[in-house]
């Protein structure tokens, strides 16, 4: 493995301010859960002309519903009773939408909704255990996915409505843990995942075009959080003792891995995460240090790792977490320390960040989650104090807004607390602190 570690930094930049009144077009849908229930909507999937998630009413338990623009309406109910059937890893494969289910008797299985209805299609460890099949990602015409059989533990499987599901290798055959394959990813043709071959966690490759596995880098462990940005895929690993987790990258073209920035000096851990490209640059929360976890970007162009703001001055953590891009936006959770944690955005064209909406007042805040965009509108989970954690809805009102204001200097993005109307600026090009 070659190393081209490039220089975690905070670049002064002229940055403005987007003012604009808090929870304009920002709309509860349904209540699903009555009165103070958490239907706790998410894993939002697009299928059919509607976006499906899983939520509960606190009757059936967790199960699968769907919002057709209009209602939400429960599609299943899998698993009787106010268990639920908890289903995840949602993925459209084939005209039909697959997920992880349990239908009290069979244990975790793979299920398919095909519209009018949701069946079981595969029962891979018989009996009321369950497989637990995770991970799903589409290949090469095939759904393939981790999962347990009973007998080789956890290896990965794929399937087909032609062959069914069957397991595609037993890496490590005859021993307790099986490769366990995590964070499915499609690159370059390949599929890549978290998994072991040896008694390590690394970075594996699998092509079906000759059936071969390959461990990428065995010098790293437990890669996972992939996003593929500038021809490569990015992601966070453990790297050798003096590194810590930090942010990675592989180059298929060249098969080579590449440090790409120790954020966190020396052996601490950076813990890189919440990967989103937007406007040609990679931006994700990371932990510097210093700063607490904030949100940071990454340029290709430029090879530089820069903080973004501060949103809680020194080491307590702002937060960057589901973004979103939309409307040439990006959509995220965070929490200044005032307002508790909200909706917030990042335009970087005019570099600037702002409250979108203080949907629950205090410090609290309503914990934004699982930030999707759907037919032109930005859709999420939220706690508004009164409702429980319900399905929300953005949609910004066609009026002008008020005019931005200039703040003249350099240094991070100086932001506006637009419903408190706190505004911040930097206070240190050095240290990258938003004051107000």
């Amino acid at each position: 493995m070659r190393k081209h570690i490039w220089t975690a930094v905070v670049v002064a930049t002229s940055w403005s301010v987007l003012a604009g009144l808090a929870e304009a077009g920002v709309t509860r849908l349904s209540d699903i859960n009555p009165d103070a229930g958490h239907a706790s909507p998410s894993q939002f999937t697009p299928y059919n002309g509607s976006l499906y998630f899983r939520a509960n009413d606190g009757s059936t338990g967790s199960e699968l519903w769907k919002y057709n623009g209009t209602a939400c309406t429960r599609v299943a109910d899998i698993q009787a009773g106010s268990d639920g059937s908890a289903p995840s890893f949602l993925t459209v494969y084939d005209g039909k939408l697959y997920f992880q289910a349990e239908d009290g008797s069979h244990g975790k299985e793979l299920w398919r909704y095909d519209g009018s209805s949701a069946s079981r299609v595969a029962d891979i460890w018989s009996g009321a255990q369950g497989s637990e099949p995770v991970w799903f990602a589409v290949y090469d015409s095939e759904l393939y996915f981790g999962a347990n059989d009973g007998i080789h533990n956890k290896e990965l499987w794929r399937y087909n409505t032609t062959d069914g599901a069957r397991m595609v290798a037993d890496l490590r055959p005859g021993l307790t843990e099986g490769s366990i394959p995590q964070f499915l990813t499609v690159y370059d043709g390949d599929l890549y995942f978290d998994g072991k071959m040896t008694s390590a966690q690394n970075l594996l490759r699998y092509r079906s075009s000759d059936n071969t596995f390959t461990n990428v880098n065995q010098d790293l462990g437990y890669p996972n959080t992939f996003c593929i940005y500038d021809d490569d895929l990015y992601f966070q690993v453990y790297g050798p003792s003096n590194i810590g987790n930090e942010l990675y990258k592989y180059d298929a073209a060249g098969n080579r891995t590449d440090l790409v920035a120790d954020i966190n000096p020396g052996s601490a851990y950076g813990y890189p995460r919440f990967f989103v490209v937007y406007d040609d640059v990679l931006y994700f929360e990371v932990e510097d240090g210093t700063h607490g976890q904030e949100m940071w970007k990454y340029d290709a162009a430029t090879r530089k790792a820069e903080l973004v703001c501060d949103l809680i001055p020194g080491g307590d953590d702002g937060r960057f977490l589901y973004p979103a891009v939309y409307r040439g936006e990006l959509y995220f959770a965070a929490d200044n320390g005032d307002t508790g944690r909200e909706l917030w955005k990042y335009n970087s064209t005019d570099n600037t960040v702002s409250l979108v909406a203080d949907i629950r007042l205090g410090t609290d805040g309503s914990g934004p989650n699982s930030l999707y965009v759907w037919n032109d509108k930005l859709y999420f989970s939220a706690n508004d104090g009164t409702n429980g954690t319900e399905l929300w809805v953005y949609e910004p009102d066609p009026i002008p807004e008020p005019a931005s204001l200039l703040l003249v200097g350099t240094g991070l993005p100086a932001l506006i607390g637009v419903a408190r109307r706190r505004r911040y600026q930097k206070s240190s090009p050095d240290t990258g602190i938003c004051t107000p």
